[in-house]
């Protein structure tokens, strides 16, 4: 096997293996670069992607909780109006028997809309009982001025009748 041709074919094969498994490394080492830099491209466009829909998911939910927001602060921007509105209305016609409508039972302002309503009620009662003991006094007052119209009277009469008496007496 010293220098025969088959030690020569051996070497000759060997060095093919050898540059073919070389350029076959080179081939695989290009195709690794190209495929990284796809790999990479895919990645970044994924990343982009991502960050797309993100900032649009971020957008809408900004979006709605605006619009949540706006229909919380406009509903109890109403309920204050309606409750001023009725305060008003009482203020300018003195109107104890009137309420403030509430509708939903379980908000922060239909519960003060019906501890106002308790309250006027409370006045709106006391008032009642105040104008029926006006009245009762006024009857009372009636009857005692007509009492004291009689009693008056009365004493006048006698007072007449003790000059008159007094009169006679002295004659």
């Amino acid at each position: 096997f010293h220098n025969s041709p088959e030690k020569d074919k051996m070497i000759k094969l060997g060095a093919r293996l050898a540059e073919d498994l070389r350029i076959s490394m080179l081939n695989l080492k290009k195709f690794n670069v190209k495929n990284a830099a796809l790999y990479k491209k895919q990645a970044d466009d994924s990343m982009k992607n991502l960050m797309i829909v993100s900032i649009s998911l971020s957008f809408l939910m900004i979006f709605i909780l605006l619009i949540v927001s706006f229909s919380i602060v406009k509903s109890v921007n109403d309920s204050i109006k309606n409750i001023v509105t009725a305060m008003q209305q009482i203020r300018l016609n003195s109107d104890l028997a009137f309420r403030i409508p509430h509708a939903e039972a379980n908000s922060e302002m239909a519960v003060i809309a019906k501890e106002v309503n308790v309250f006027l009620e409370g006045l709106h009662c006391s008032f009642l009982n105040i104008r029926k003991t006006a009245f009762n006094l006024e009857a009372i007052a009636k009857e005692v001025l007509k009492t004291s119209s009689v009693v008056s009277h009365a004493v006048h009469s006698q007072s007449d009748s003790t000059s008159t008496i007094s009169s006679s007496v002295e004659q």
